[in-house]
């Protein structure tokens, strides 16, 4: 009853803004952390130079579901296109282990599926002017987009 009603209503905006302030960069720091796990975990999956296929270490699969879990603990997010993609990304790992990735099959699959959940990533949550995913290689690789224009990899 003591405080200025206009004060109060200023002091109430400048919070939720700051509010919404962090709920924008935990979204984004998700967001590319999702987008560094799939990237990372298509460079693994692919084989190396003379086709041999690279060993994968089970802390791999582990950090990708440990991501899981803190960001189901965490529960900061109001973004259902990050938790819809946070979820695509548990589905695809969902039965993946270290064994079930030795068969190439099975490899495939999952590369296959995690390039397109990073391309999803790449549009619709990391920022164009930041990052590009590249497919014209046999690695996939993530770069930093200088100022000037670059050519696009068809």
């Amino acid at each position: 009853k003591t405080i200025d009603p206009a004060l109060y209503e200023a002091e109430k905006a400048r919070i939720s803004a700051a509010f919404d302030k962090a709920l924008e960069l935990a979204n984004e720091a998700y967001g590319n952390e999702l987008y560094k796990l799939v990237t990372d975990m298509v460079a693994r999956l692919r084989p190396n130079e003379d086709g041999t296929p690279k060993k994968i270490k089970s802390t791999s699969i582990d950090s990708m579901n440990e991501f899981f879990d803190n960001f189901k603990k965490m529960k900061v997010t109001s973004s259902a296109e990050l938790t819809k993609l946070i979820e695509d990304a548990q589905s695809i790992m969902c039965g993946v282990d270290s064994k079930t990735l030795k068969d190439s099959t099975n490899r495939a699959n999952v590369v296959k599926q995690f390039e397109d959940l990073g391309l999803l990533i790449e549009t619709k949550l990391v920022p164009k002017q930041r990052r590009k995913l590249l497919l014209g290689s046999p690695e996939l690789k993530i770069v930093e987009q200088s100022q000037q224009p670059q050519e696009e990899v068809a």
